[in-house]
């Protein structure tokens, strides 16, 4: 007899003697670990949001045993994560146990652990269940806020994935279907757009049935006539000035670069260096000026810049231009951007994406005018960047997996990694990988901002340094103070997660880390700005360090431990300013607290970049981006309300994305932000009630503007903890970063006007225009690349017995399924249904090959005309055919 046979006798013998409760059985062996991962189905489901207020709510976790064998007890344990705190009014007890007989711990961050409690634990037999009745800590309304990849070990055992929580489908999820579900609490006015609220908010979108121009919308443009010109068989000359971008373009266009002499006669593409007069220009974007013009009548495309970054624009305005059939307008663009800082946040510390996929990302940014990378390299959950000297960083902090000391690895977080050491994978980009990286961004003409959030964010460094220290002896780069009680409790549900600010060690790994960074950049892209981050420190770090104490003594300028935020930027401005560096940090990162910044006169560097993120209107933190211009920083609007990328596009459960700052934040939202202005963007609550600036401001009025050229820009960003994947990672940013790229290039107009109705008013005919701009150009060259954007679900609605549709970006089409799913047919304007049909909807992708979420319709007899009757319905259709016809004909 096998082992496997053995172990399934010995389980039914411990069945039929019936073992009493409290008898210690053997510790679980390998057999059992891999028996639980295969046959326990979990199943996970939002009971009530609305039940505990806004402190908690109620969800059923369902264990079922689908296999053979019953699950016993024994010293098992299954680690899974949960994105909110079980159980608060228990926290911080170690164990929690619950009626089912499982205890429950949390382990850290978003790490909690279910194990035995041997008095109460009752085995688990063959096909029976067990429920867990939780409370969890404020609300949950998205499938995925629950993470995947739920893991089963024990004591010396190979940790295993639960079979039933693997992968990204979230079928373990139960839907969510009912208002106590989708509601965070109760006052939140957020509910699923149905197919007829769709269609309602996509109403005042026109199709036009063409695009018209490129995005970002050029400064001036004049097109003359409608004649084009095809680019088959040309040639670019070869620029002394330019000859990257010629080389750039040839590649693109797959044509040839030849020398400047002779000069043909015709059908080429030549650069020009020169300056560029551009009205409504800011000074310090004059470098990024170019003209473009496509002459049909010379049959000769010209590009002039005064530097290489401005040819480099001029040429992404001419591959926009340039149509499926390779022809172009005859069109003469005099262009430059509205903010010298174009940016883009790409969070790689939580969830990691491979250098081929963030050169992919960097290409694609660029095609939109997207200047600046803010290289989220560091975070709780990993440390993303080889630094010599530190090997522990990668070794270990960039590496997840069950390790309960964390000397070989960090333990795991957001459903992300293989749990077995042998089986997960350091996650890191090498020295040369970062070079490749940096080459390409200079080709690009993206500036690389590297960012190692800390103090706070901070436990992925702080566990490979205690490592190091472990193994070495050495303390020379330790982050944290041995014997330090302080605790507290970050927003990530950290208690160890700060970096010490009152040791000299940790000066030696910042400045350590520095110099390498600079180093990886020497030669490449020289290193200009380094971002420290220093965002959400919790309340309560360091209160108890000795050495933090000691300091407080020294030093007269620390009062207390709210003070040593200022000491950590100070120390950190001090080695970047012997370096020659330029700092940027979170907006928290430099403010003694909400409404205090810190003295720029404190700061060393030449320039200090504020992002100015936390915005929720009802907050009181909107005017942080102008306080920290009037203060002589350099600010970047990076508002969460507009700007940030993770959140959900719709208020569905099924949509992905955290929803801390917004409900949702579709691509419209991000178009129609004001960027001169930001009191104008005052829109609704969190809970989705109306708000005003005057609301917000108080009787006192805004906080005015007085350094708007210290405003330098706006940039978008993606926090990774709902990506695992490179498609989500697509899903989440586009087509929203097209929008984003719009705005901080283009000033449009209606910004401009003064009355809120006439602004309204022409920003939907923008809107409108540029909708129609996604739908019939962008996504298709998007689809062309590869990118995975949202495919937007459709609205519809049944009048005169007719199905009607549109989508948010006309020129998709809609399909319709009449039998479930089974077949499929494109939607026309003659699309004729019948009382109590169940049809489901989805929309096209440009190219046809990709389809958004379905969506579901009844029809009711209340969306049929009282005299509509199977005849009358054909004569109808009849008659509708007939209105098309004579439509098209007259063109009407």
């Amino acid at each position: 007899m096998d082992s496997g046979s053995m172990k399934l006798v010995y389980y039914y013998l411990l069945a039929f003697i019936g073992l009493k409760e409290g008898t210690s059985l053997p510790a679980t062996d390998q057999n059992a670990v891999d028996y639980i991962a295969d046959n326990l189905d979990v199943r996970f489901e939002i009971i009530d949001n609305l039940v505990g207020g806004t402190e908690w709510h109620q969800v059923y976790i369902y264990l079922s045993n689908n296999g053979i064998q019953s699950i016993r007890k024994s010293n098992w344990e299954i680690y899974a994560c949960f994105i909110r705190l079980i159980e608060p009014q228990h926290y911080p007890g170690t164990y929690i146990i619950h009626s089912s007989g499982l205890r429950v711990a949390q382990i850290g961050g978003c790490l909690f652990k279910f194990d035995i409690d041997e008095v109460n634990f009752k085995p688990i037999g063959p096909g029976q269940e067990l429920r867990l009745d939780l409370k969890i800590q404020y609300w949950q309304v998205s499938r995925t806020d629950a993470m995947p990849n739920w893991y089963v070990t024990a004591e010396g055992r190979t940790p295993k994935i639960i079979k039933s929580t693997s992968g990204e489908s979230l079928n373990f999820v139960q839907p969510i279907v009912a208002k106590k579900q989708w509601k965070r609490y109760i006052g939140d006015v957020y509910d699923p757009y149905t197919p007829a609220v769709r269609y309602e908010r996509n109403a005042d979108i026109r199709d036009l049935g063409k695009s018209s121009y490129i995005i970002p919308t050029p400064l001036n443009i004049e097109q003359n006539g409608t004649k084009t010109m095809s680019l088959s068989n040309w040639v670019i000359i070869n620029s002394t000035d330019f000859h990257n971008e010629a080389k750039f373009l040839a590649e693109q266009m797959n044509i040839t670069v030849v020398p400047p002499s002779p000069v043909p006669n015709n059908k080429y593409i030549i650069f020009k260096k020169n300056i560029v007069p551009v009205t409504r220009m800011r000074d310090d974007v004059k470098d990024q000026s170019y003209s473009l013009e496509t002459n049909t009548e010379t049959e000769v495309v010209e590009i002039t810049a005064p530097t290489a970054i401005g040819a480099f624009y001029g040429v992404q305005s001419l591959l926009a231009l340039i149509s499926e059939s390779r022809t172009v307008p005859h069109i003469f663009i005099k262009d430059a951007p509205r903010f010298p800082f174009r940016g883009f946040h790409l969070d790689v510390g939580r969830n990691f994406r491979t250098k081929e996929e963030v050169m992919r990302l960097l290409s694609l940014l660029a095609t939109y005018k997207i200047n600046k990378l803010n290289f989220h390299l560091t975070e709780d959950e990993g440390w993303r960047l080889e630094i010599k000297g530190l090997p522990e960083l990668t070794e270990i902090g960039a590496r997840q997996c069950h390790d309960p000391a964390e000397e070989k690895c960090i333990l795991p977080q957001l459903g992300s990694g293989l749990p077995g050491y042998e089986t997960s994978e350091s996650r890191y980009y090498s020295v040369d990988d970062y070079k490749e990286i940096l080459q390409h961004a200079v080709k690009l003409h993206i500036e690389v901002i590297p960012e190692f959030d800390m103090p706070g964010h901070a436990r992925a460094a702080i566990k490979s340094m205690e490592a190091k220290a472990k193994k070495s002896n050495a303390r020379d780069y330790l982050l944290t103070e041995e014997g330090d009680t302080s605790s507290y409790f970050s927003a990530q549900m950290f208690t160890d997660n700060a970096i010490n600010p009152c040791l000299n060690s940790t000066y030696k790994f910042v400045e350590r880390v520095v110099t390498e960074i600079q180093s990886l950049h020497r030669g490449i892209q020289d290193l200009r700005i380094f971002n420290f981050g220093g965002d959400e420190v919790a309340n309560g770090a360091w209160e108890n360090s000795t050495a933090c104490k000691d300091l407080t003594k020294a030093v007269p300028d620390i009062r207390d431990a709210k003070d040593l935020k200022k000491y950590f930027a100070q120390r950190v401005a001090n080695i970047l300013s012997t370096k020659n560096l330029s700092m940027a940090a979170w907006e928290d990162g430099l403010m003694k607290n909400a409404s205090v910044v810190f003295n720029r006169n404190d700061l060393e560097p030449v320039d200090v970049y504020g992002y100015a993120w936390d915005n929720v209107w009802e907050w009181g933190a909107s005017n942080r981006a102008y306080m920290l211009a009037n203060a002589g920083y350099k600010a970047v609007i990076a508002h969460a309300t507009h700007l940030y990328f993770d959140h959900p596009y719709e208020p569905d459960p099924e949509e992905r994305g955290y929803y801390w700052a917004t409900r949702f934040c579709d691509t419209k939202k991000t178009f129609g932000f004001i960027a001169d202005d930001i009191f104008e963007n005052v829109d609704v609550t969190r809970a989705g009630k109306p708000i005003t600036k005057e609301t917000i401001c108080g009787a006192s009025g805004c906080l005015s503007l007085d350094k708007p050229d210290n405003i330098v820009g706006m940039q978008g960003h993606l926090w990774s903890e709902t990506a695992r994947t490179g498609d989500q990672l697509d899903y989440l940013i586009f087509p929203r970063v097209l929008a984003l790229a719009e705005r901080a290039w283009h000033k449009a107009p209606w910004e401009s006007l003064t009355d809120k109705r006439a602004r309204d008013t022409d920003k939907n005919k923008d809107w409108e225009r540029f909708s129609n701009n996604l739908g019939y150009k962008e996504l298709r060259r998007l689809d062309r690349l590869g990118v995975k954007y949202r495919v937007p679900p459709p609205g519809a609605i049944v009048e005169d017995n007719f199905l009607k549709v549109n989508t948010e970006h006309p020129g998709l089409g809609v399909e319709l399924s009449t039998d479930n799913g089974q077949n499929w047919k494109l939607v026309t304007q003659i699309t004729a249904v019948t009382p109590g049909q169940k049809l489901r909807l989805r929309t096209r992708s440009g190219d046809g090959q990709r389809k958004s979420r379905v969506v579901d319709l009844t029809v009711t007899t209340q969306q049929f005309s009282s005299a509509s009757s199977y005849i009358g319905s054909s004569y109808s259709i009849l008659f509708h055919v007939f209105l098309i016809v004579i439509k098209t004909c007259f063109n009407m």
